[in-house]
């Protein structure tokens, strides 16, 4: 009698030292899966920019995109003074959101479980 409970004792130690063995397998192997990452990025492009030039040269028309600010001789001589509306290029910068595939890692329990 003594002899078959040593026997079953046995087994039950051995059958829940290889459950354990697994469940440690389970959980410390990493299997590599493919995650998609979204994130933002900051992309240059060229704008137009307007901004106001005063000068002092005497074609103040409306070819030049420029009006007068001041004339000579208390008004009644000619312009001595414009406000010219230039344009020049800039570069801004955008905020864009992309995807990328990244390789991560998870347990193989997670994976088994469809978690990863």
């Amino acid at each position: 009698m003594k002899d078959k409970k040593i026997k079953t004792l046995k087994w039950i130690g051995i059958g829940v030292g290889i459950i354990a063995l697994l469940w440690i397998l389970l959980v410390t192997i990493k299997v590599p899966y493919t995650a998609q990452v979204t994130y933002t990025e900051q992309e240059p492009y060229e704008s137009v920019e307007y901004y106001h030039e005063q000068s002092n040269t005497l074609s103040c028309n409306e070819m030049s995109r420029c009006s007068c600010l001041h004339y000579s001789w208390f008004g009644l001589g000619a312009c001595d003074s414009c406000d010219c509306v230039r344009e020049r290029t800039v570069t801004r910068y955008k905020t864009v959101e992309k995807v990328r595939e990244e390789t991560r890692y998870c347990n193989l329990w997670k994976n088994i479980a469809g978690r990863c």
